[in-house]
């Protein structure tokens, strides 16, 4: 018979086949009377050649759910109900719900509805995944130091973290669920751009105000794969706080600076005090390495440099920044002792050793730097024989006397210089090689002075100083002296400067020396050492016409650069580099 639609019965069986529960209505007897298609395909049911019996058909036997039926059996029983009871049938673990229908005198029968266990479990793991996704977003959010709107496509508010709640004073109940438009004409905030980004559908970031504070307000729109705005995020940065924080840094920034510039200041003051003038940054490393390997008593430095630049004074240094500071410094040059004499300096000699000898031998230069520093200067002019014998202290520290059997220990620490090229002496085996190696184990080149212009000012001013105590004068170079040094070429290094400045100090009539190289070129006029800028004189000299670019470069720089410090960064030089030559050549930063 078709069954009505609209019937009470009608309505039933649809509601029971459409439900997305497997359904099996069983009698009192516990036989089936029908199942829905949703039971079936749960239970893996085979119903064989009769199909999927309907609700309220004859009465089926269904293989396979003997334990849903003794479940529906205690039902009948005890006329109750069982609510999500597990239990495995037809090898398909199921969550069942049953229901007992019918009168206590008269049972009727059971409806069992149930789920797939597994499919229940994994529906549960995503809604608790989602959960915990749920609350990390929710953590990241409310401790974020920035201030999160969260918007949907409506312009409501669908969160907004604790940053944001502190920083304009409302509780987040109060407007989630709002519309911008009504939080903003009601004033509880007092301006908001999230309407601009769902009306441009752009990002944008301005600065304003919220409560007197400075805020950086960024908002973004999130888009779906159809490229509508889903949601806008609006980011808020609280700048009052970073800006001070930037000033305080700017502040500490300055006190460093000055710091450095007073540190460096006292630097060259110790440096002077051991005869050593160094401002240029070549110079400063050297001084620095040296400081460092002298801390750790490091031996076999050699020290290489032209004539002139200074190589005995950097050897005193490392002995007075040394631990052995206190102990003797003993220098030889070994250009300047005879080859016949040299070992016997160098070792010491026992009684009746040679011709001349002392009657009571005498001690060798090494014995009296024992605890301090032996410096040999001239390394290279040592004869050979005495470097093989020199190699074998360093390799040991064990020595005899000339003429001895006694077998003495050394504890010096041993600097050599030279201002020739060992290596090419060592490929002409005029010095032995692995004495080459072994004294250079840690070298130190030593910059001329034309590679180091910096030094050139404060090296010629202490050089004045010395001379006039010396003379009892009291002589004073002007600036544009102690420029027109920079641009002569020194082949003497610092040696020839000296005896430039003590040949000017002692000649020049007047206490103010207004040329020092004119006492060293007679031809060169000192009135045209600076010529003003643009008037170069067509006979000026080199020199005069390098003065007159310096001048330019320094005008140009000071168009683009307002401070010295920027015009020495760009120049590579030091910055009290840049004050003195811009005072030398008359000019001033605005």
């Amino acid at each position: 018979m078709e069954k009505e639609l609209n019937s009470p019965a009608g309505m039933s069986e649809d509601i029971f086949t459409t439900t997305g529960s497997g359904v099996i209505l069983m009698d009192a007897d516990g036989q089936v009377r029908g199942l829905t298609p949703q039971a079936s395909a749960i239970l893996r049911l085979d119903t064989g050649e009769h199909g999927v019996p309907d609700i309220g058909a004859k009465p089926h036997a269904v293989p396979g759910i003997s334990g849903l039926t003794d479940l529906a059996m205690d039902c009948l029983r005890t006329k109750t109900g069982v609510e999500n009871h597990s239990l495995v049938c037809n090898g398909v673990a199921i969550l069942a719900t049953l229901s007992f229908f019918g009168r206590e005198d008269h049972p009727e029968g059971v409806i069992c509805s149930f789920q797939d266990a597994y499919q229940i479990n994994r529906v549960a793991d995503k809604i608790e995944s989602y959960k915990q996704i749920s609350r990390r977003m929710e953590s990241f959010i409310n401790t974020s130091f920035d201030g999160i709107w969260i918007i949907d496509h409506n312009g409501v508010v669908l969160n907004l973290n604790k940053a944001s709640q502190d920083l304009h004073k409302l509780e987040a109940e109060t407007v989630v669920g709002m519309s911008i438009y009504d939080i903003a004409a009601q004033g509880l905030v007092e301006k908001t751009i999230s309407d601009r980004v769902l009306k441009t559908r752009k990002k944008i970031s301005e600065f304003t105000f919220v409560h007197g504070r400075q805020v950086l307000a960024t908002g973004s729109p999130v888009m779906d794969e159809h490229g509508k705005i889903r949601f806008v995020i609006v980011n808020e940065r609280d700048m009052t706080e970073l800006r001070a924080l930037r000033e305080e840094i700017e502040n500490s920034r300055m006190k460093v600076d000055k710091y450095q510039e007073q540190l460096k200041k006292l630097n060259v003051q110790e440096h002077e005090q051991y005869g050593i003038i160094a401002e240029s940054p070549s110079m400063l490393n050297v001084l620095q390495t040296c400081q460092k390997l002298a801390q750790l008593e490091v031996s076999n430095i050699l020290i290489r440099g032209e004539s002139g630049t200074g190589k005995g004074l950097v050897a005193k240094y490392v002995h007075r920044n040394s631990p052995r500071s206190d102990n003797p410094f003993i220098q030889v040059n070994c250009a300047a002792i005879p080859e016949t004499l040299m070992e016997a300096e160098l070792f010491g000699y026992e009684k009746g050793a040679f011709t001349g000898a002392r009657s009571r031998g005498k001690a060798g230069l090494i014995e009296l730097a024992q605890g301090g520093t032996l410096f040999l200067d001239e390394i290279g002019d040592m004869p050979l024989q005495l470097q093989a014998k020199l190699l074998k202290y360093l390799d040991d520290n064990q020595f005899r006397r000339v003429g001895g059997v006694k077998v003495h220990r050394g504890d010096c620490i041993i600097l050599a210089a030279t201002n020739r090229d060992l290596e090419r002496l060592s490929a002409k085996k005029k010095f032995r090689r692995d004495l080459f190696y072994r004294l250079s184990s840690f070298p130190i080149n030593l910059p001329s002075l034309n590679e180091r212009p910096e030094d050139i000012p404060p090296l010629a001013a202490h050089f004045i100083r010395q001379y006039n105590q010396k003379y009892n004068l009291n002589r004073r170079a002007a600036p544009a002296a102690l420029l027109g040094l920079q641009t002569h070429h020194y082949r003497g290094n610092a040696r020839e400067l000296r005896n430039m400045i003590k040949k000017a100090v002692i000649l020049n009539e007047a206490d103010t020396i207004k040329n020092i190289l004119a006492f060293n070129e007679p031809g060169l006029e000192p009135s045209l050492l600076v010529p003003p800028a643009g008037a170069v004189p067509g006979s000026a000299t080199l020199k005069q016409r390098l003065q007159a670019v310096e001048k330019n470069i320094f005008m140009e720089m000071l168009k683009d650069r307002p401070t010295t410090r920027q015009m020495a960064r760009a120049l590579g030089i030091d910055h009290s580099t840049v004050v003195r030559k811009l005072k030398v050549h008359g000019l001033s930063t605005r």
